[in-house]
């Protein structure tokens, strides 16, 4: 799948079972993915310093305003969150649509918070929309720009991430963001949403190795 940004990005990487096999045997098929771009922008955004104190907070490029807060230097590292942002905003635009492009602006100005362990929390529904006193939850939508993520994996797309970006998402461009999820006492997330989640994810795993 091609996709065209406005940032420059580095271009594919070939991975073979040996670093000195230039050209694979027929019997032996070599894997081809592409690999996340590398954001070049006009300021130099921070990285994140191993040895100051935790957590950090530190900006993500493309997306003007938006910043995450890190446990961990390799909890993520901030081109690979601002890609999956991005693939994310472009199949939900297709999908979906955001004609007043307000997602677009809340995703701007995202705070993400990476969490090193789940959250017990109360007054929660499951996806089938059934009410929960208490849970224990691998992600959360705090408030219309604000989302906390459980960091359970070394691979985005493992994470609940997509999941918490689409209850953004339904906020800005449905009107609510469904806490019951394919439940009816709220509206917006149907079974289709569910799918949407599903599909970016796998090809945040299968193309770009997230």
């Amino acid at each position: 799948m091609k996709r065209t940004v406005t940032a420059a990005a580095l271009g594919l990487i070939l991975l073979s079972s040996s670093p000195t096999s230039l050209v694979p045997s027929l019997n032996s098929p070599v894997e081809i993915k592409a690999i996340p771009p590398t954001f070049i922008t006009l300021d130099q955004i921070p990285e994140c310093i191993p040895t100051a104190p935790f957590p950090q907070v530190n900006p993500l490029p493309y997306f003007i305003d938006a910043h995450h807060i890190q446990f961990s230097c390799s909890v993520y590292d901030k081109d690979n969150v601002a890609w999956t942002m991005l693939i994310f905003y472009e199949m939900w635009a297709e999908e979906f649509g955001d004609p007043e492009e307000s997602l677009k602006c809340a995703l701007g100005k995202m705070t993400i918070v990476w969490g090193k362990d789940l959250k017990t929390v109360n007054n929660v529904y499951d996806m089938d929309g059934n009410f929960l006193e208490t849970a224990t939850v691998a992600g959360l939508m705090q408030n219309d720009t604000t989302v906390w993520v459980w960091a359970e994996s070394e691979y985005i797309s493992s994470t609940s991430f997509v999941h918490e970006l689409t209850h953004i998402a339904l906020h800005h461009t449905c009107g609510d963001a469904d806490a019951d999820h394919e439940g009816e006492k709220f509206p917006c997330w149907e079974e289709k949403h569910s799918m949407f989640v599903d599909r970016v994810n796998l090809i945040l795993n299968d193309e770009y190795g997230l």
